[in-house]
């Protein structure tokens, strides 16, 4: 359920895979000579060699429990990268249903260290017990100067309604105070943050979906951004711009989004509350101040509660497509949308790679899957990603493994590779946090107070 529930190869500069949502956006320009352009054209047809046999002769790699270790309610979780690429920090989400409980956010400082040994015996830190209701939790990257974490929060249980956005100083063995950037005079709670600069200013801002649920009646929702004047100098709470009604929870910010007049920045939205799949554009400029100028449209509103939706290249053919999860009581499903050539008008081509996900206990208010987003398990090139997916109160994490290396087939076989029964399985991420050219996958299991550790 939306109470415990929480990609790579998007265009952009990440270290894990949800990093880019705490992080500013930049275009990476690369120049090859010819001899490198030679080079790559045959390292192509050597993959489109390997990939005619792929399915056949050489099956996916199968996950591996590394350790695991215990921490109460883990709900969200994320890896936090050093700039120097020297390891990462573990960033986990914790909270209570219980109105009086107590919520935290965690570290696990340099959490490489620990699977060096395989140990058990990992302490997280807690960062703050301020936070109401944390859920996601990210590191900010090259934003306010050295590590900062931010902290989206809030839900609608009794006396956690007004939840924040907040930030916490994590540069020293000492976390900071905690700095609370949003105005908690109205019931709003938040579940993601991204930094971009919204209004061509030169700083990043807050950008993030927010929403409000009496316990009897309809929710509303809305795309708003914090704007960013002095960092953490300035005075709070931060000036709130809305873009929108509507959007509620998740959403995935694009600097670059192919048009028929070049690429301009675009926000995708996956809408739970009031159901659809949206995306949202200002043109050229990618300044959001002038509301007169943003434009929005409808993708899909057919597929029931959208939960979330990532941006990546899904099918290996160098098309960006949107990878999205509906979350269900009975039949949550599993998508792939191809972006049009003109993602403003054109026609988005969808596919079903799963279905059938459910609530294992059957209780009201609860549903699956959970996020999704793409990973590749393989140390060579040429290959179509797996996807790696939340089950939420599916109670399980799967990992869905294409059945072929064809770029029209957009089947896949869902293999479950942690069951917590009847519980709740959050916000997953990965990375190869020991350098060993496998990458480790941290999964929390909220009912069991545990966070799970793979390698594949």
């Amino acid at each position: 359920m939306l109470t415990e529930r929480a990609s790579t190869n998007c265009r952009c500069l990440r270290t894990s895979a949800r990093a880019c949502h705490s992080r500013v956006y930049s275009p990476v320009v690369e120049t090859k000579t010819v001899s490198q352009m030679t080079s790559l054209l045959l390292l192509g047809v050597v993959c489109l060699v390997r990939a005619a046999h792929a399915s056949e002769n050489d099956p996916p790699p199968t996950l591996k429990l590394v350790t695991s270790f215990s921490l109460p309610n883990p709900a969200f979780l994320s890896l936090y990268g050093y700039a120097s690429g020297d390891g990462y920090d573990l960033l986990v989400s914790s909270f209570s249903a219980n109105p009086l409980g107590t919520d935290r956010v965690y570290r696990v400082k340099h959490v490489e260290k620990f699977l060096q040994k395989n140990s058990t015996q990992i302490t997280p830190q807690v960062l703050t017990e301020s936070v109401v209701w944390p859920n996601e939790v990210t590191g900010v990257y090259g934003t306010f100067g050295g590590r900062t974490v931010a902290v989206a929060g809030g839900f609608f249980i009794p006396l956690k309604e007004r939840g924040t956005i907040t930030l916490i100083d994590v540069s020293g063995d000492t976390p900071g105070k905690p700095y609370v950037i949003t105005d908690q005079s109205e019931k709003w709670f938040y579940h993601r943050v991204e930094w971009f600069d919204m209004n061509a200013d030169g700083h990043a801002d807050a950008l993030t979906c927010r929403a409000e649920k009496p316990l009897l009646g309809s929710a509303k929702g809305q795309l708003v951004w914090f704007q960013n004047e002095n960092g953490l100098n300035q005075s709070t709470p931060w000036k709130s711009h809305v873009i929108a009604e509507g959007p509620d929870i998740f959403f995935e910010s694009v600097p670059y989004v192919n048009t028929t007049e070049g690429y301009i920045q675009a926000i995708f939205v996956a809408q739970f509350f009031s159901p659809a799949l949206k995306v949202f554009w200002v043109g050229t400029s990618g300044n959001w101040s002038d509301t007169s100028k943003i434009n929005q449209r409808i993708i899909d509103k057919s597929i029931g509660q959208v939960f979330d939706v990532d941006f990546c290249d899904v099918n290996g053919d160098e098309n960006m497509d949107l990878l999205v999860t509906a979350n269900s009581a009975t039949n949550g499903t599993v998508w792939a949308y191809e972006i049009p050539r003109d993602f403003r008008t054109g026609v988005y081509k969808r596919h079903l790679l799963a279905s059938g996900f459910k609530s294992r206990s059957g209780e009201i208010g609860k549903g699956a899957p959970g996020s999704a987003q793409l990973i590749y398990t393989r140390q060579e090139t040429g290959y179509k990603a797996s996807i790696l997916l939340s089950g939420d109160d599916a109670g399980q994490a799967f990992i869905l493994n294409p059945r072929s290396e064809a770029k029209d087939d957009w089947t896949y076989t869902v293999t479950p590779f942690l069951d917590a029964g009847s519980g709740t399985v959050g916000g997953i991420d990965y990375a190869d946090v020991d350098r060993d050219d496998h990458k480790e996958i941290f999964v929390p299991a909220y009912n069991e107070n545990k966070v799970y550790i793979y390698r594949a």
